[in-house]
Formats: C-alpha cells, sequence, structure tokens
C-alpha cells in the first residue's frame, strides 16, 4: 500500500487548545476542496493533548519557492473564490468552531470584537493598538495618528454588505508551490468572517512585499472573478487593509527582533519606520 507524508499538531498548552480545535472544524467543513489538507484522525477534547493528524501538501510554501508562473496565481484566486462561496455572515470577527462570530481570543490591548461591518473590523482594534503604542511613547506614533486619521475617512465609503467565510491569512507562506503548480492552502487557525476584498489585499501586499512582479496580482483577481464578482468594496478596501498592515507590522516588532541579531535590531526598527512613512503619506506603492 502507498504511503504519504502526514503532518501532526498538538496542542502542548491549553492556551494553544482553540487552535487545534478551529483548525480541525475547518478542514473537515472545508473537506470537499482538494487544495485543503485531509484530516486523517483527531482529537478534541479541551486538553493540552488535543491534536490534528493531517495529510501533507506535496510541494513547499510559495514564499521560499515563489512561483512566476501565472497559472499559479490564477489558482489562487479561484480556490479563494470558492473558499468565500461557503458561507455568508451578518457579523465580523473570529470564528472557533460556529456559524457564530464571537471575541478573538488572540486580540490583546483592544477591542476584541465581534463587529457589526467591515469597516470596524479594521479600524476598531488598529485604533486601540495605536492609542495604546502612543501612549508608550512609540517612536512610530506620528505615523501611527496619521493612519488612524486615514482609516477614519474611509469610514463612509466602504458600503455595508455581507460578511464571507475569510481564510484570515492568505499570504505566500500557506500556499504551497509544487513545481509552478498550486498543490494547496494551509494554516486555518486565523479564519474568520470578514470582507470579501480583506484576503485579496493580504495577499496583493504579501506578493508586493515579497518582490513579485505585480502583473501576476491581476492573474489573481482574474482566478477570483472566474468564480465570483469582486466587491463594489474592492479599491477602498485597498486603502484600508494597507494601514491596518501598517499597524500589524509595528505589532510584530518584538517577535521580529528575536530572530534576529541583536546588533540589527536598530537598523529593522529604522526600515520599518520608513515603509510606515510611505503608508501614512500615502506614497506607498500599494496605494497607487
Amino acid at each position: 500500500k502507498k504511503t504519504e507524508d502526514l503532518i501532526f499538531k498538538v496542542a502542548c498548552r491549553i492556551s494553544n487548545q482553540w487552535r487545534i480545535r478551529k483548525e480541525n472544524y475547518f478542514l473537515k467543513t472545508l473537506g470537499d476542496n482538494p487544495y485543503i489538507p485531509r484530516v486523517i484522525s483527531s482529537e478534541i477534547q479541551g486538553s493540552v493533548f488535543d491534536y490534528v493528524l493531517m495529510q501533507k501538501l506535496r510541494g513547499n510554501n510559495a514564499e521560499s519557492e515563489i512561483p512566476s508562473n501565472g497559472d499559479f496565481y490564477f489558482s489562487c484566486g479561484k480556490t479563494l473564490g470558492l473558499f468565500h462561496h461557503k458561507k455568508r455572515f451578518s457579523s465580523f470577527g473570529f470564528l472557533l468552531d460556529s456559524e457564530i462570530p464571537g471575541i478573538d481570543p488572540g486580540i490583546r490591548n483592544t477591542n476584541p470584537g465581534p463587529y457589526k461591518n467591515a469597516f470596524d473590523q479594521l479600524y476598531i482594534p488598529a485604533k486601540g493598538w495605536c492609542d495604546h503604542l502612543i501612549s508608550k511613547g512609540s517612536r512610530f506614533s506620528a505615523q501611527l495618528e496619521k493612519i488612524v486619521l486615514h482609516m477614519e475617512e474611509l469610514r463612509g465609503q466602504i458600503l455595508d454588505e455581507p460578511a464571507v467565510l475569510s481564510h484570515g491569512d492568505f499570504q505566500l507562506k500557506n500556499l504551497i508551490n509544487d513545481d509552478e503548480n498550486l498543490s494547496g492552502v494551509c494554516d486555518y487557525e486565523c479564519v474568520k468572517s470578514a470582507a470579501p476584498s480583506y484576503d485579496l489585499h493580504l495577499l496583493g501586499q504579501d506578493m508586493l512585499d515579497k518582490g513579485v512582479n505585480m502583473i501576476l496580482f491581476d492573474r489573481v483577481l482574474e482566478g477570483y472573478k472566474s468564480v465570483n464578482a469582486l466587491s463594489s468594496n474592492f479599491e477602498p478596501m485597498r486603502y484600508l487593509c494597507r494601514f491596518y498592515s501598517g499597524v500589524i507590522r509595528v505589532l510584530l516588532i518584538p517577535l521580529k527582533l528575536r530572530k534576529i541579531p541583536k546588533a540589527e535590531h536598530e537598523q529593522h526598527k529604522e526600515k520599518t519606520k520608513s515603509w510606515l512613512e510611505k503608508i501614512a503619506d500615502k506614497s506607498d506603492e500599494y496605494l497607487r
């Protein structure tokens, strides 16, 4: 009998138990999609021994081996469009294993949701984080203040629409490249109900920041539109998502610093500040 490589995920800590529970639920819920890993077995009892044993997708993450084949990106867009077709929600926020958005256990120092619309889902936590960082005297305070003002200007431009089932982390690191072909999409710990444009702009920004030719993002959109219409909020969400990503980048600085030599810390902070200034001034390439 032919064997296959498997991936074994275990909670290890009670604080991680919800992540295993969530991934198990959505992998099974979305199991009819050929690009989603198949669950072989699992045990979810609310303990540190909770686990999920799943199929390992063939290939490597597209961040480590960035594809140049337009068909790869078309498949990414089409797969995302089908993902968004699965469910609709009346509110926006964290999903565990139900169809009712709830409080996000991963959000601290701001409102963890749920939210009444797409604007609030990004603006409310970003404003809370910015207020917290500015109160602590962050070196990024001037840029963060501008970003909050820019976000507020978008309030009336983003129209009400139902939330969709969003992957929540649809980036190159979670797209599996098998010889320039998409073999799957992994990591379902960030699934939420969100605006359909959120996943698309998450991938678009990631492609730009990784130096991918943005003509290939057009192929993503072509693939998406082959199964789903673009939201009328697509363009204003481009700005809202980029501003939100700027805030997230600042929040992730401590995590990044733990992975690089101490001698490079100041350089990384200044590089982040320069990048953030372009977003705050709307001169960033993604906003052109």
